[in-house]
């Protein structure tokens, strides 16, 4: 993916751009993840926050301390999360690969957590997959 990398959150309220290329991403499976975004698992970029530009004038961005370590950054507006802080690693930020405007462009190159993965997950390329949702 070329820089620089751009972003926002689902209603446009808050943008953002990343001026390095993504080295890292990862996804995670810990109990963590899964409760606060309300997934599987997460999938992440992990990048130097220096890298890390909220382009927006007025921005829009709360967070929520859901452990002694770890903030979510999230829209204020319409909830989306963008990316998560670490205590332990105060100079990086962990940001969410579903809110790149090219998400599809970077592929998590680490699974993390894997003690806590859901049995299922590992099965997940074996159940029916449709291009659309089903049942209308």
């Amino acid at each position: 993916m070329s820089e620089p990398i751009t972003g926002r959150c689902a209603c446009g309220a808050i943008h953002y751009r990343i001026t390095t290329r993504i080295r890292q991403a990862v996804n995670c499976h810990c109990g963590m993840c899964r409760s606060h975004n309300g997934s599987a698992f997460t999938s992440y970029a992990v990048l130097p926050g220096r890298y890390f530009e909220l382009r927006d004038d007025e921005c829009k961005l709360v967070d929520y301390g859901f452990s002694e370590r770890v903030h979510k950054h999230f829209c204020s507006v319409c909830g989306t999360p963008l990316f998560n802080t670490n205590t332990r690693y105060p100079d990086y930020r962990m940001v969410f690969l579903g809110t790149l405007d090219e998400a599809g462009t970077v592929t998590p190159n680490a699974n993390i957590f894997c003690s806590s993965q859901l049995g299922w997950v590992r099965e997940i390329d074996a159940i029916p997959s449709f291009n659309e949702a089903f049942g209308k």
